[in-house]
């Protein structure tokens, strides 16, 4: 049986022990704590966290840049897909000395290319200098990058401002140049953005093991991490680039200019041609994040993302096959010009080549001069330049001095002290050339000859003064005012001159180039067109009943009317008695001059009134107002206060401050000479209205551009003017231009012997100062049912080494267009265009 009392007793002395109590305590104190932290936290944690100072940042995304293409759909401008490293600035909580360092050690490791696109304004290369000319500029981004104002404002150099960079940023003095720049610029970049959070590229194109590394080391680099984005790629290459254009950083002037369109001082920017004419509508929108940033500058989350939108797609009147088929067409030309002066002039052309490849640095001099015994040609002529240069003012090896040596060997290449064969030997052993079994034993001349033939030595490459080593054509539709190609030899491959892609060597090439292969010929070069020009005088005359369709002038060879210095004929004969069409066919410049001379001579006083009345119909075919093109042109004006149009009138020539004008500047301006220059869109528009029989359309580009959304917008036509012409009058001229070819002494008449198309056209020699004539040709087709018009210019081209060469590239145009030299399409040229 259980005693209760006892068992009451022993219960109550475990109670009372003093260890329980103890205990108890700890219990109850513990629990108080719990309910406190509870009550402090949770309770009232909430609003506390609440009331914490946090503030918003926007964060931009760029859109996808809109991509162009050709009449037939064919890509000139795409953007292809690549990994790209970004750094997200918003992200503060890292040690950003040692993060960037073992960022540029793994992309060291991986053989990876680190291209910051960043506003840093000092050059890598030394000596230092800034590359902005602007003052304003540059003081403001030294001190915003936290260089003492008064140190600034004492008149800091490049040097100096990039010696208190690396202090500032701690960039380690162990660090190779190279890694140092890096290192800096990155600093600089991320420091710039830690307002703005937009977000930086540090590479482009990466490999799939650096995108892996950078996975995997990502917690040693906060806020460097791999996107998915886009570049530019031009698959058409220098075919297009005139056309195309491309993408670089935004300059100073086009920031400024666009300041209403959200431009960044790292955006890219349309630098030319089409991706500068639709710059606004391939540019797409930008999206941004709202993101929230607390008191010690992390980011905590996403508040709000809008996504962008990308630019639209742009479509261009161009064929870009056509277009690069006429640049062959251009570059075959040029070649057999230069093959046969070579051929007519075996020793002393061969010399004037070698001059101008040394004097133009197609061959390198500093490499003979420090050739060996394993280059014997190179050897000779370096033996040759230290026994026979006096060198007593020479700098060494700088660039001054090579070029002092350069002269001097061009110099005795011409003479003949340097033998052709030598520098030959030479070019092979550069590489210029190549020299094997089959062309070894061939002399200097013949030599260069099978080079040219196999395009190792291009036009391009020959500088020789008043040697045609360029030339220009324009097709344009004549039913629309559509450019449907546009081609100026030489020209440069854009694909080199991007941010990602950028080749510092090839870019100085280009700008070094004597031939100006970033001149836009087809667009700014004006040059006198000549005879092609007449066709304007004729119908001004035959409109001001001077003369009518079946009036018969005597061709006296040489016009006097005019005074000094006569106006002479390209023909030493008479034509005999000739009409306005007979004129145009067989090219009197008597019979022009004397109709612009009756249209108002300075005899009778009515020579201002005669040259005004011509300008009134130089401007009905569009001459001296913009060609409406959307790619930049020369201007149509000039550039004084009264913007004078450039024409052949008494204003311009005052304008240009050559005095009054005589009735000499009224008989050139009638034959197309004189201060008739015009470029050969211009030209090309020009025949065009020819064409239509007097309807004047505005040229474009544009055929039509796609939004994100597939709404098509496209370019309707725009008539400038109409001519209020007899078409008795415009008949009577398209005849002339037809016996142009058909005539047996129509100027064009061999050149289009056995043409199988009707077509008109019209030769022209334009005379310079220095006695060699540029050579151009126009023309429409078909005759009947006009469909295109051309128009082709060789400047210096002359007639001495192949006769109307200008007019050889027209037959050959209107083959390629109408396909009527298929062989050409069975078996196309090797174009080098590489697809990615």
């Amino acid at each position: 049986m259980i005693d209760f009392k006892e068992k009451f007793f022993e219960i109550a002395k475990f109670f009372t022990n003093r260890l329980f109590l103890l205990s108890l305590a700890f219990f109850v104190i513990f629990a108080g704590l719990v309910v406190a932290l509870f009550d402090v936290q949770i309770v009232r944690g909430l609003p506390v966290r609440h009331h914490e100072e946090t503030s918003e940042r926007i964060v931009q995304i760029n859109a996808p840049r809109g991509e162009i293409f050709d009449a037939n759909g064919r890509p000139l401008a795409i953007n292809f897909p690549v990994f790209t490293v970004m750094l997200d600035p918003s992200v503060y909580q890292f040690d950003p000395g040692y993060a960037f360092r073992f960022f540029i050690e793994l992309m060291n490791y991986h053989g990876e290319e680190i291209s910051i696109n960043s506003e840093f304004l000092i050059t890598q290369t030394t000596p230092r200098s800034f590359t902005t000319a602007s003052e304003a500029v540059r003081r403001r981004w030294m001190l915003d990058l936290g260089i003492d104002e008064e140190i600034v404002d004492a008149g800091l150099d490049a040097e100096g401002a990039y010696a208190i960079l690396r202090e500032l940023f701690e960039i380690p003095e162990s660090m190779n140049d190279d890694d140092a720049h890096t290192l800096l610029v990155m600093h600089t970049a991320h420091y710039l953005q830690r307002f703005f959070l937009r977000h930086i590229p540090l590479a482009a194109d990466i490999g799939y093991t650096t995108v892996a590394a950078l996975e995997e080391h990502n917690q040693r680099m906060p806020g460097v991490y791999v996107a998915f984005d886009y570049l530019r790629y031009y698959p058409m290459g220098k075919y297009m680039t005139n056309i195309v254009g491309y993408i670089t950083r935004i300059s100073e002037a086009d920031l400024e200019a666009n300041q209403d369109y959200d431009y960044g001082p790292t955006d890219l920017f349309g630098a030319s041609g089409a991706e500068r004419a639709f710059e606004h509508q391939l540019r797409g929108r930008r999206g941004q994040m709202v993101i929230e940033i607390d008191s010690s500058r992390q980011r905590r989350g996403i508040i709000e993302e809008t996504l962008p939108v990308p630019g639209d797609d742009i479509h261009l009147t161009i064929c870009s096959i056509l277009q690069r088929n006429i640049y062959y067409i251009l570059e075959d030309n040029l070649a057999e010009i230069l093959t046969t002066r070579i051929t007519q002039n075996p020793t002393t052309f061969p010399r004037e080549i070698g001059d101008s490849f040394v004097r133009h640095g197609r061959i390198d001099v500093e490499a003979i001069m420090e050739a060996g015994e394993e280059y014997p040609a190179s050897l000779i002529i370096g033996d040759f330049v230290r026994n026979n240069f006096d060198d007593d003012e020479a700098q060494g090896q700088d660039q001054a001095d090579m070029r002092q040596k350069a002269i001097f060997i061009g110099e005795n290449i011409l003479s003949g002290r340097i033998s052709m064969a030598t520098v030959i030997n030479v070019m092979a052993e550069q590489g210029f050339v190549t020299m094997d079994n089959s062309n070894r034993h061939l002399g200097p001349a013949a030599f260069l000859v099978n080079r040219i033939q196999a395009r190792e030595i291009t036009p391009q490459m020959v500088h020789i003064p008043l040697h045609p080593n360029t030339a220009s054509a324009v097709v344009t539709c004549v039913e629309t005012g559509a450019i449907l190609a546009a081609v100026h030899y030489p020209t440069f491959d854009a694909n080199n001159f991007l941010r990602h892609t950028f080749d510092a060597e090839y870019f100085r090439q280009v700008n070094s180039d004597p031939s100006q292969p970033q001149n836009n010929r087809a667009f700014t070069e004006a040059q006198p067109p000549g005879s092609t020009f007449k066709m304007v005088t004729a119908l001004a005359a035959l409109d001001q009943g001077i003369i009518g369709p079946t009036t018969r002038i005597w061709d006296g060879v040489v016009f006097r009317d005019n005074g000094l210095p006569y106006l002479r004929s390209w023909s030493s004969s008479s034509f005999g008695n000739i009409n306005v069409a007979d004129a145009i066919a067989m090219s009197s410049n008597y019979f022009f001059a004397r109709v612009a001379f009756d249209m108002g001579n300075f005899r009778d006083g009515r020579l201002i009134e005669g040259i005004e009345t011509f300008n009134y119909y130089m401007k009905a075919f569009g001459f001296g107002a913009p060609t409406g093109v959307e790619v930049s042109e020369r201007s149509a004006v000039t550039s004084g206060v009264n913007n004078v149009p450039r024409i052949a009138s008494p204003a311009y020539k005052l304008a240009r401050g050559e005095g009054a004008w005589t009735g000499g500047d009224t008989s050139n301006a009638s034959i197309g000479q004189g201060f008739v220059n015009h470029t050969p869109v211009s030209m090309a528009k020009y025949f065009s209205v020819l064409a239509t029989g007097g309807v004047r359309y505005q040229m474009h580009l544009l055929g039509h551009s796609q939004n994100a959304e597939g709404e098509i917008t496209r370019f309707v036509p725009v008539v400038e003017y109409v001519m209020d012409i007899d078409p008795a009058h415009m008949e009577v001229v398209h005849r002339g231009m037809r016996e142009v070819i058909t005539s047996t002494r129509g100027t064009g008449h061999n050149i289009f012997a056995g043409f199988p198309m009707d077509v008109a056209v019209k030769s022209g020699t334009a005379e310079t100062a220095w006695g060699v004539s540029h050579t151009t040709y126009g023309g429409f087709a078909p005759f009947d049912n006009p469909q295109i018009a051309v128009y082709t210019i060789i400047p210096f081209g002359d007639t001495t080494y192949l006769p109307a060469a200008s007019g050889r590239i027209l037959r050959a145009v209107f083959e390629e267009y109408f396909g009527l030299n298929m062989q050409n399409h069975e078996q196309p040229r090797q174009n080098g265009v590489i697809i990615r």
